[in-house]
């Protein structure tokens, strides 16, 4: 896959007057990168300037490790686990669920997104 970078904040300011409400929702969330990455339909819909929380945010990672560190973190910061599956646990705070998936680890975000089945949710950020 040919992965191109752009600063996720400037990228949405270009169509968002002000800033994106996606950005209230990551703060809200364990810090992203190092191998944990937000992606798929929720940065689409930031994109398309839709409701952010109308559904999940999906948690993808490099390791066993870093899943069960980012739900630790989860746990601390007020989240509770409210279903799980062979396939993602889903968490919940607020109007906030994210659905960290651990069916398969990625060794990179180009990794991560070439599984997708549609290349219109094939977006990322590490934070």
């Amino acid at each position: 896959m040919n992965l191109t970078e752009y600063n996720f904040k400037g990228f949405l300011s270009r169509s968002y007057d002000g800033e994106h409400p996606i950005f209230g929702f990551i703060e809200k969330l364990p810090p992203l990168g190092n191998g944990v990455w937000l992606a798929g339909g929720s940065i689409r819909r930031a994109i398309q300037n839709s409701k952010v929380n109308e559904s999940d945010f999906d948690i993808f990672f490099s390791g066993v490790e870093k899943m069960e560190a980012f739900a630790k973190a989860l746990t601390e910061s007020g989240f509770s686990k409210t279903r799980e599956n062979d396939k993602n646990t889903t968490w919940k705070k607020e109007d906030i669920e994210v659905q960290l998936i651990h069916f398969q680890y990625f060794a990179s975000v180009s990794e991560c997104l070439d599984s997708f089945d549609f290349t219109i949710c094939q977006l990322a950020t590490d934070g």
